[in-house]
C-alpha cells in the first residue's frame, strides 16, 4: 500500500467507533418500532375481541327480553312473532329467530323470512348446552334459512318451557362484515376461529378457508393461551406472525395475520438508514483524508524519486526543503549513504565475481553427487526387487509345498476312484496356483529378458484337459459351462514345446473369459493350420458370452496393469499383468496372439503357435504312476524349520523306501552330522531358516575342521537364480524348488547319490491298509479318520488309547476346576481335548468342546452344567465304542516298526542311536518315534519290557519331556553337559 491509502485508513480508523455507535442506536430503535408494532397489534386485536363480546351481549340481551316477555305477559304466538319482527328490523345482522324446544330437534321459526329449518349436531350441542340455564352460541352449520353457513344464540325461554330456547341465527356474512367494518391495519388478515378451530370469518374474501380447520400450529397456539402471538411457517412463500385473542363470551378466537416481513420492515429501514450513513461518513473521510494526505505525501514521494538514483549507486539529487523535518534529515542522511555506496560498488562487483565463479563450481559438484545418488538408488531399487521378489517366492511357495506333496502323498495311498479323481483335481489346481505365482516372477524375468523356454515332450489333450478341470469349480460356482471341443485326431500325438508355458497362456485366457462372464459358457478349442511330418502349426481359442471390449481398448488390452474394465470403481478384480505376460510367452514361442470381440457380446481371443512333432513318448502319467521304492537303502537327513515340511517329506521319502531323519535348524543339523558324519547319505537342507540357515550351515559343513562330503540338496521356495546361486557357491550339489514333485525329488537325490554302493533292495511300495481293517467306532468319522491317518490303524488307536487315558477322567477335573473358580485352567484342558478329537475325526466332541472352552474363557456359569454333560455324553460314547483289543494293537511305532523290531533285534545297543533318541526327544522331534521302535527290542531286552512299556506310554502321549526324563535314569552318562 502507499503512503496515501495509509493516510485515509488511519482516518476511517478513527472514524469505525462512531460509525459503530451511530449503527448500534438506529439498529436499537429499529426494534423497539417493532415493539410498539407488536403491542399496537395486541391492543387492537383485543378490541376487536373485546367488540365481537359486545355484539354478542346485545344479541342475547335482546333475546333474553323476548324471552321475559312472552314468560310475563304470556304472549299468544301471533303475538310473539309481531315482537319478533320488531326486535329483526333493529338487528339487521339476523336472519331468522327459531324457537327449539325440548331437545333441540324441534324448531319453529318465529320471523316471516324464516322457512322450515333442520337443526345439526351443532345446534342440537348449543341447545343441550342450556341445560345449566345459560345462554350459549352454537358452533357454525350449513343452515337452510340464510342458506350459507351460519351459528345460532341460543337463550332459554323460562320455567314454562324447561328445555326449550329462543335462537337468533346469523349468517356467517355477518361476521364478515364485522370484520371488515373494523379498521384493520395494512397487510393484515383478520379472522375468527370457533372453538374447534374452524375459520367462522375471514377479512379478505377466500371461500376456500371459510368452513375449514385452521393451520395445526393455529388451532395448538391458540388452545394454550387466552391472547398471544404465534410465528408459522411459510405460507405462499412468506413466513407468517399471527396476534390473538380469545372472546369471552363465545370463547371464539380473533386473529390478526401478516406476513412476517411487516414487522421487520422498520428494522430494514434502520438499516437501510444505517448504511447510507455510513457511506456518508466514509465519503466525508476520504475526502478529508485526501486532502491532508496530500501535504504529508508530496514531500515524501518527491524524496522517493530522488533516492532511485541509490540503486543506481549514484549521487542524490538536490531537494529543497520540505515543511516537513523529518523528511530533510532524512535526504541528508541518504546524501552520505550514497557516498559510501558508490565506492562500494567496485569491491562489491569483484566479490560477485568470484562468488559466481564458486557457485557454478559448486553447482557442478551437486549435479555431479545428484547422479551418482541416482546410479545408487537405482541399484539399490533393483536389489530391494529382487529381494521383494525372492522373499514374496519363499512364503507363497511354502504353504503350496505342504498343499502339492500332501496331495501326491494321498494318490499313492487312496483307494477310492472318485476321491482319487478329487485328489487329482487338488493337485492339478495346485500346480495351477503355483503357475499363477510363477507369473508374477515372470514379469521380472520378462522385464531383464532372462524367460528360457523349457522343451520337452507333453500331450496337448493333457495340457488343455489340466485347464479346463482347474477351473472348472470356479466355472461351476459361477453357474456358467466351460467346454473343452474335441481335438482333431492329428492333435492326439505328442508334441514339443513348454507345456508349462503353454498351460500357463491357456490358464491365464480361460481364467479371464469366466472372470469377465456372468452368464453363458466359455469354450476352448484348437485346430491345425498347417502340419507336415516334423511340425504343426496350432490356432487356440478361447470364446466367451462375456462382456465384451470396446473396440479403443483392444489395442491396450494386452499392456501391463491394463484390464478393459479398468474403472476404480470396477466388479472385477485382476492386475492386469495375465494378458501381457501371455503375450510374452506366445512372442517367445515365436506365435502371435489377439483378441476378437464387440462390447456386450462377448469375445474370442486367438493364438497361433508352432509346435515340433515329438518321436519320444509322453510323460503325462508318469507324475501319477508309482514307481516303487527307488530310494530304497538310503539314509537321508531332512533339514526343515516346518514341521508341515517334515512330515510331508518324510512320507514322501518313505513311499520311495528311505530311512530319514528330521532337524529342525541347522544347527542340529551340524550335531547330528559332526557326531555322526557316514550315517546319512544325502541332506536336504531348507535354505531360509531361523538361526542358522541352510546355506550358512553348509558353508560350515563344508570347511574345516568339519570338511563333511556328503551330498547336500537345498530346498527353498525362492526360485530365483540369485538364491540358486548363493546355495551352489556355499557348497550344495543341487536345488529344488519348493513345493517339491516327487519326481523331481527321487531325481535330484538319485543324481547326487549315483556314486554310492547301494544294497539291492526288493521292497514292496507302501500301500494303505485295506479300508475293512479300520475300526469303526460311534461318534468317530471313518472315512475321514482312515484318510488322515493314511491307513494306518496301529497309530489311529495308539492316538485313541491316548484319549482314554488322558481324558477318560476329565469331567471330573473339571468340575472341580469349575467348583474352584480356576476357569482358565480348565478351559486350556478342554482346548487340549479338541486338537486330539480333531485328529480322531470326532466331530461331535470337538463341537461340544468348543462351545464348552468358549463359555468357561467367558465365565457363563449359568450354561456350564449343561455344555460339560453334553461333552462328557459326546466323550463318553466315543470312548465306550473303543475295540477292546486297541491296546495290543497298538504299539508305539511308525509305518515301518515291525522291519526296524526285526533288523535290531540282534547284537550289542550302540550308545550313538540311545544319543539320537534322546537328541530327538530334547528337542521335540517326531522322528522320536522312528527312532524308539529301532531299539525298543534291545531296550526290553537290557531293561525289561515294564520299563520299555512306560516309555512307549509316555511317547505314545508325546510327552517327551517325561520320556527323555525315563531315558536318562538309565543312561546318566548320556546327559548333554551343561
Amino acid at each position: 500500500m502507499k503512503l496515501r491509502s495509509h493516510v485515509i485508513v488511519l482516518v476511517l480508523l478513527t472514524m469505525l467507533p462512531m460509525l459503530a455507535l451511530t449503527t448500534g442506536l438506529i439498529y436499537w430503535n429499529a426494534r423497539i418500532q417493532r415493539q410498539s408494532v407488536e403491542r399496537g397489534m395486541q391492543q387492537t386485536v383485543a378490541a376487536m375481541a373485546y367488540a365481537l363480546d359486545e355484539e354478542l351481549q346485545v344479541t342475547i340481551a335482546a333475546l333474553q327480553a323476548l324471552t321475559v316477555d312472552a314468560e310475563e305477559t304470556g304472549l299468544t304466538a301471533q303475538a310473539l312473532q309481531a315482537r319478533v319482527e320488531a326486535v329483526c328490523s333493529r338487528h339487521p345482522g339476523w336472519a331468522s329467530v327459531v324457537l327449539a324446544k325440548d331437545d333441540g330437534r324441534t324448531v319453529i321459526p318465529l320471523s316471516r323470512s324464516s322457512g322450515p329449518a333442520i337443526a345439526d349436531d351443532a345446534w342440537r350441542s348449543a341447545a343441550h348446552a342450556l341445560g345449566g340455564g345459560r345462554p350459549a352460541v352454537s358452533e357454525p352449520y350449513a343452515s337452510k334459512l340464510p342458506g350459507t353457513d351460519a351459528t345460532a344464540i341460543h337463550v332459554p325461554v323460562g320455567a314454562r318451557h324447561p328445555g326449550a330456547s329462543l335462537a337468533a341465527v346469523i349468517p356467517g356474512a355477518h361476521w364478515v362484515r364485522f370484520l371488515q367494518e373494523r379498521l384493520v391495519p395494512a397487510g393484515w388478515v383478520a379472522g375468527i376461529i370457533d372453538g374447534e378451530g374452524i375459520v367462522i370469518a375471514r377479512s379478505r374474501a377466500a371461500e376456500r378457508y371459510v368452513g375449514k380447520p385452521a393451520p395445526a400450529w393455529v388451532r395448538d397456539g391458540a388452545r394454550t393461551a387466552d391472547f398471544g402471538q404465534l410465528a408459522g411457517p411459510s405460507f405462499e412463500g412468506q413466513p407468517l406472525s399471527l396476534v390473538f385473542h380469545r372472546s369471552a363470551v363465545s370463547g371464539w378466537t380473533v386473529a390478526f395475520a401478516a406476513p412476517t416481513e411487516v414487522f421487520e420492515q422498520p428494522l430494514r429501514q434502520s438499516l437501510r438508514l444505517t448504511l447510507l450513513c455510513g457511506l456518508g461518513f466514509v465519503t466525508v473521510a476520504g475526502v478529508l483524508a485526501l486532502l491532508y494526505a496530500r501535504r504529508i505525501v508530496r514531500p515524501i514521494t518527491e524524496l522517493m524519486r530522488s533516492s532511485s538514483a541509490l540503486g543506481r549507486f549514484e549521487r542524490l539529487p538536490a531537494l529543497p526543503d520540505t515543511a516537513v523535518q523529518e523528511i530533510n534529515h532524512l535526504y541528508r542522511t541518504l546524501a552520505q549513504a550514497s557516498e559510501a555506496m558508490a565506492a562500494a560498488a567496485v569491491a562489491r562487483s569483484r566479490a560477485q565475481e568470484g562468488e559466481r565463479h564458486a557457485r557454478e563450481l559448486a553447482q557442478a559438484a551437486a549435479r555431479q553427487h545428484r547422479l551418482e545418488l541416482h546410479a545408487q538408488q537405482s541399484e539399490h531399487a533393483s536389489t530391494r526387487k529382487s529381494q521383494f521378489l525372492a522373499t514374496m517366492s519363499h512364503e507363497m511357495r511354502t504353504p503350496l509345498h505342504a498343499i502339492l506333496g500332501t496331495a501326491q502323498i494321498l494318490e499313492r495311498t487312496v483307494q477310492d476312484g472318485s476321491q482319487l479323481q478329487l485328489v487329482g483335481s487338488l493337485r492339478v489346481a495346485g500346480q495351477s496356483l503355483l503357475a499363477q505365482i510363477n507369473d508374477v516372477l515372470d514379469l521380472a524375468r520378462i522385464e531383464s529378458g532372462k524367460v528360457e523356454l523349457e522343451l520337452g515332450s507333453f500331450l496337448l489333450s493333457k495340457v488343455l484337459g489340466d485347464a479346463v478341470d482347474a477351473l472348472m469349480p470356479t466355472a461351476q460356482e459361477k453357474g456358467l459351462r466351460l467346454t473343452l471341443e474335441p481335438l482333431p485326431a492329428g492333435l492326439l500325438r505328442p508334441l514339443r514345446g513348454d507345456a508349462r508355458r503353454l498351460r500357463q497362456v491357456i490358464y491365464n485366457l480361460v481364467g479371464n473369459a469366466l472372470k469377465f462372464t456372468d452368464q453363458g459358457q466359455v469354450c476352448l478349442g484348437v485346430q491345425s493350420l498347417r502340419e507336415n511330418e516334423r511340425r504343426v502349426e496350432l490356432r487356440l481359442w478361447v470364446r466367451d458370452t462375456g462382456i465384451g471390449i470396446a473396440a479403443d481398448e483392444t489395442d491396450r488390452i494386452f499392456d501391463a496393469f491394463e484390464q478393459a474394465d479398468g474403472a476404480a470403481d470396477r466388479r472385477h478384480g485382476g492386475t492386469g499383468l495375465g494378458l501381457a505376460i501371455s503375450r510374452q510367452i506366445v512372442l517367445l514361442m515365436g506365435g502371435e496372439i489377439g483378441v476378437h470381440s464387440r462390447l456386450g457380446e462377448g469375445s474370442e481371443f486367438w493364438l497361433h503357435l508352432p509346435f515340433e512333432i515329438s518321436a519320444e513318448a509322453s510323460p503325462a502319467t508318469a507324475a501319477t504312476t508309482p514307481k516303487g521304492a527307488r530310494l530304497a537303502g538310503l539314509r537321508v537327513l531332512l533339514v526343515d524349520d516346518m514341521q508341515a515340511n517334515l512330515d510331508i517329506a518324510r512320507h514322501l521319502l518313505a513311499f520311495e523306501g528311505a530311512s530319514c531323519a528330521t532337524a529342525s535348524h541347522g544347527q542340529e543339523a551340524l550335531q547330528r552330522l559332526s557326531a555322526a558324519p557316514a550315517a546319512f547319505d544325502v541332506v536336504l537342507m531348507d535354505v531360509q531358516m531361523p538361526g542358522l540357515d541352510g546355506i550358512e550351515a553348509t558353508r560350515r559343513l563344508r570347511a574345516e575342521p568339519l570338511a563333511i562330503d556328503v551330498p547336500v540338496i537345498a530346498l527353498t521356495a525362492d526360485a530365483l537364480p540369485p538364491q540358486r546361486e548363493r546355495a551352489l557357491q556355499a557348497g550344495m550339489n543341487d536345488f529344488l524348488a519348493k513345493p517339491l514333485e516327487l519326481e523331481d525329488l527321487v531325481a535330484c537325490i538319485l543324481r547326487c547319490t549315483a556314486q554310492l554302493p547301494r544294497p539291492k533292495l526288493e521292497v514292496a511300495p507302501t500301500v494303505a491298509s485295506e479300508s475293512g481293517d479300520f475300526p469303526v467306532i460311534t461318534g468317530i468319522d471313518r472315512a475321514q479318520a482312515q484318510g488322515r491317518f493314511m491307513g494306518d490303524r496301529r497309530l489311529f488307536l495308539r492316538m485313541l488309547c491316548t484319549l482314554r487315558d488322558e481324558y477318560a477322567d476329565a469331567p471330573r477335573q473339571w468340575r472341580a476346576d469349575i467348583q474352584q473358580g480356576d476357569f482358565e485352567a480348565a478351559a486350556g484342558r478342554v482346548h487340549r481335548l479338541v486338537g486330539l478329537a480333531g485328529n480322531l475325526s470326532a466331530a461331535r466332541v470337538v463341537h461340544q468342546a468348543k462351545r464348552l472352552e468358549l463359555a468357561l474363557r467367558e465365565h457363563r456359569v449359568g450354561s456350564l452344567v449343561e455344555l460339560l454333560d453334553n461333552l462328557e455324553q459326546a466323550l463318553g460314547e466315543v470312548l465306550a465304542a473303543m475295540p477292546t483289543d486297541s491296546e495290543d494293537d497298538a504299539p508305539a511305532s511308525g509305518a515301518r516298526g515291525d522291519q526296524a523290531d526285526q533288523a535290531d533285534q540282534v547284537g550289542s545297543l550302540p550308545i550313538e542311536r540311545i544319543l539320537a533318541l534322546l537328541d530327538a526327544l530334547q528337542s521335540n522331534d517326531m522322528a522320536a518315534l522312528e527312532l524308539f521302535n529301532g531299539l525298543r527290542a534291545q531296550l526290553q531286552d537290557r531293561h525289561g519290557r515294564d520299563k520299555v512299556g512306560l516309555l512307549a506310554q509316555a511317547l505314545d502321549a508325546l510327552r517327551f519331556t517325561t520320556a527323555s526324563a525315563l531315558l536318562l535314569d538309565w543312561y546318566p552318562d548320556a546327559r548333554r553337559p551343561s
